[in-house]
């Protein structure tokens, strides 16, 4: 936690844009989100504060997901059968 956020702060304070883009909630509330920005954004926005975080925006919204596709990623690896592996060695793993 305090290394994230040494790191996130950091690349905060040299200029990087930051958004944090979570899935709080999306699953409570059955992916409405409305609801989640009801419930949760105040909520996340002052937790994140609180826990001195720097950024310039947040998202609720993120669809709940087991497993996230998104090739804009910074570590999105281009090789599908190592992500098939990885994804199986993980399967019955508590990791969501």
């Amino acid at each position: 936690f305090e290394a994230a956020r040494g790191v996130v702060n950091r690349l905060y304070d040299e200029g990087f844009e930051i958004v944090f883009f979570t899935a709080r909630l999306m699953g409570r509330h059955g992916g409405d989100i409305a609801k989640v920005y009801e419930q949760g954004y105040d909520m996340t926005l002052n937790q994140l504060k609180s826990w001195g975080f720097k950024f310039h925006r947040l998202y609720l919204g993120k669809p709940a997901h087991h497993i996230l596709v998104d090739d804009k990623a910074l570590f999105f690896n281009s090789n599908w059968d190592e992500i098939y592996r990885a994804i199986k060695e993980k399967e019955h793993k508590e990791i969501y």
